[in-house]
């Protein structure tokens, strides 16, 4: 027990229990009694961590008892190494022989159990995992079971959890190079020479961290999937992984094996292997490219393909052109990442479905074209590092922005963006700016109502007074008006790269946006007016409150005359127009029939004198 610790002593049934005060966590425990054979962690021991690190080897407890307001318990296998019998009234710990956790992960109702004492079991004793899905490093520290049985239900083991055991690992043939208990493969042979390994076909799990290493070829032989399955924890030193397997694996288990060259079968009867490339044996699956041998520059995907599954062509560098044919609809999460030298690609119309990140990272391509059937907003989001020029295409009714948009990061490289027709909203949950984006393209005369309040960042306070002197490139940016072609649009305008990298730093740094008064750039009254409103409503500032008042009349007007109710009766609530004032307002919106909200408000103050009366 540590010495200088403020802890109260618990005597029960001849065990004495000390509880450190300052943190509530019981450090130790002493037997007075010999013949001792419990420990109970019940009475007084309400919302108690157990954390016996340090404590002595106590022999002659058989038993341990687990109250109901226990919170944590941690006791290393070496404190009751006889303990066979475990009773928990606790929700989070188990019944039983062992020390057993129960955890909700994934989903509320997916209880998983996990073992966190063996206890140290003698040779003559079987290890039962039976329900146990995942073991901790330190469950299996000093056991010596002879028999282990009921390894199928683990999910989740490291390998130090074996190698900290003293449980012997099953007989294989010596061709196998590899070491087991029960069907969980714990470590691999890495002799020199090695460059074969064999999966035995009842394997179910292989631990954590375990290395595959070799300078050359390693032919992985296995009857299951369960190599594709743990391969994003194992440790592959490889350049080629041949399997061959004539089981059915599930097609996105291919993604675990991402970074590998794999080869399949010609026996397999779910998997075909055409130049290298992985397809479902109906051929309308692409699993997997393995270019990554052959240096291939060009691929043509064959007309019967739906889908490009998640990882297809992870970072393939050599990769220069694909074409997708118009049979495809949904290319997958990944599936394109990193593949730098592809330098142009056509997206037929026939895509429903852009999977997350699916199009990141690739360097040299310069404009790409979004299908406007695609039925996922989100997956605009991902394309940065890649295009300079984006367009949508007839059918994109949103645009999504968020903290890792192609539009939005400092990494990004877009610097137009063509929106179609069909658009009506630029998604501003995050409300980020569109950070280095030259030139924004309408094709239509009804421009988003929240346009600008996606290209006007929402101003952030500290409350320590932070001054945006710290930054000189915040008082240089401006945002102004610019004319295309097709309309006049709001774009960022006088950005250099450098500025927009302080930018970034110091507002991720501290949290800082753009300062107010941008309005007063604009070059178009039409314009200037509601980036003055924008601004009032996220700065509160006094000179923009000023320049409202001061045209308040005619920024009434034109939100009327765009029917834009809801921005209107925000307009109102400012305070910006006095009750006496309220009636021009009234005689102006009148007459409008889409105007009902701003002329409930209206009626309101006029009515009753409180413009606090009425709610939005």
């Amino acid at each position: 027990m540590k010495k200088n610790l403020e802890c109260k002593v618990t005597v029960k049934n001849g065990v004495r229990y000390y509880v450190d005060v300052s943190s509530n966590t019981c450090i130790d425990i002493i037997c007075d009694d010999e013949n001792a054979e419990e420990v109970c962690f019940d009475e007084g021991f309400d919302k108690v961590e157990i954390k016996l690190k340090s404590a002595g080897q106590l022999d002659n407890i058989k038993r341990i008892y687990i109250g109901e307001f226990i919170k944590l318990i941690n006791i290393p296998n070496k404190v009751f190494p006889n303990v066979r019998e475990v009773k928990s009234d606790n929700e989070r710990y188990v019944s039983g022989t062992m020390l057993v956790e129960k955890r909700n992960y994934y989903t509320v109702s997916s209880d998983r159990l996990i073992l966190l004492n063996s206890f140290c079991l003698r040779e003559d004793e079987v290890l039962d995992l039976k329900g146990i899905a995942a073991i901790d490093e330190n469950a299996l520290t000093r056991c010596s079971a002879g028999t282990v049985i009921n390894t199928e239900d683990v999910r989740r083991v490291d390998k130090v959890a074996f190698s900290r055991s003293n449980i012997p690992t099953r007989e294989l043939p010596e061709e196998y190079n590899v070491s087991m208990v029960g069907t969980i493969i714990t470590d691999v042979n890495t002799k020199p020479g090695f460059n074969t390994c064999v999966i035995p076909a009842d394997t179910t799990l292989i631990a954590k961290n375990v290395f595959f290493r070799s300078n050359d070829v390693i032919d992985v032989r296995c009857k299951n999937s369960v190599f594709f399955r743990c391969r994003s924890y194992l440790w592959i030193y490889s350049n080629t992984l041949i399997f061959n397997a004539e089981d059915d694996i599930d097609e996105n288990e291919f993604a675990n094996l991402k970074e590998c060259c794999v080869k399949v079968s010609p026996a397999n009867k779910h998997y075909v292997d055409i130049n290298g490339i992985i397809y479902t044996a109906d051929m309308k699956h692409l699993v997997k490219c393995n270019q990554l041998d052959k240096g291939l520059r060009k691929v043509v995907i064959p007309d019967s393909v739906e889908k490009i599954c998640k990882y297809a062509f992870y970072k393939d560098t050599s990769l220069e052109s694909v074409e997708i044919p118009d049979s495809v609809k949904e290319i997958g999460e990944c599936a394109f990442i990193g593949c730098r030298s592809i330098s142009s690609l056509k997206l037929p119309d026939s895509i429903k479905k852009l999977g997350y990140r699916s199009l990141c990272g690739m360097n040299k391509l310069k404009e790409l074209e979004i299908p406007g059937r695609v039925e996922d907003s989100n997956c605009y989001c991902e394309l940065e590092g890649m295009t300079t020029a984006i367009k949508f295409g007839e059918g994109v009714s949103e645009v999504y922005l968020s903290s890792s948009c192609a539009l939005t990061s400092y990494q990004s490289m877009v610097r137009r963006v063509e929106l179609p027709s069909t658009v009506t909203k630029f998604s501003d949950y995050r409300r980020e700016e569109l950070a280095r984006v030259r030139v924004v393209t309408l094709q239509t005369e009804n421009t988003p109502q929240n346009l600008l309040l996606a290209m006007i960042p929402e101003t952030r306070y500290k409350p320590n007074g932070y001054s945006y002197s710290s930054c000189e490139a915040l008082k240089n940016e401006i945002y102004c008006i610019q004319q295309t072609p097709e309309r006049t649009i709001l774009v960022p305008s006088n950005i250099s790269e450098k500025s927009i990298q302080e930018i970034n730093d110091t507002m991720n740094r501290i949290g800082a946006y753009i300062p107010a008064n941008l309005f007063r750039y604009c070059k178009d009254i039409k314009q200037k007016l509601p980036m003055a409103f924008l601004e009032w409503q996220n700065s509160h500032d006094e000179a923009t409150k000023r320049y409202l008042k001061r045209n308040r009349k005619k920024l009434v007007q034109d939100l009327v005359e765009e029917g834009m109710d809801e921005a209107l009766a925000r307009f109102l609530k400012t305070g910006i127009y006095e009750k006496k004032e309220m009636q021009d307002v009234y005689d102006i919106i009148a007459e409008a029939d889409s105007m009902k909200m701003s002329k409930a408000y209206a009626l309101d103050i006029i009515g009753s004198g409180s413009k606090n009366t009425f709610r939005l």
